[in-house]
């Protein structure tokens, strides 16, 4: 999806990176930032759960995703609506991440006690 698709779906962003907004790799939509490379977008990401929303110009509805979020009930859920998912767990760096497959978008949970939901983003877009 390219800048200018983006911003037919979508409203100017709040902020961005650098001089002018076509010429920025980041742009901010409240606590969720959209990355670009050669003008195309390729991962929309946040790890701002506390102050989860779009910013002046979005309304996002959260599902569940929030900073109490677990894997457990993550897992739960997602089975419970039937979406296929593959589960990584990374021993050396303390996480899990979750791949929903029809989306692309992954979850990451820091692994703890809980293991709570620590960012979530969506590459390949």
């Amino acid at each position: 999806m390219t800048m200018n698709e983006v911003l037919q779906c979508f409203p100017e962003p709040d902020t961005f990176e650098g001089k002018s907004q076509h010429s920025s790799k980041i742009w901010k939509y409240g606590s969720f930032e959209l990355f670009f490379s050669d003008k195309s977008l390729y991962m929309i990401f946040t790890d701002d759960f506390v102050q989860f929303y779009g910013g002046s110009s979005l309304s996002i509805e959260n599902w569940s995703l929030s900073k109490e979020l677990t894997f457990d009930s993550f897992q739960d859920r997602l089975n419970s609506e039937q979406i296929d998912y593959r589960v990584k767990h990374n021993e050396s760096l303390s996480n899990t991440t979750v791949f929903i497959e029809d989306s692309g978008v992954e979850l990451l949970f820091e692994t703890n006690e809980k293991k709570y939901l620590s960012a979530f983003w969506k590459q390949k877009i």
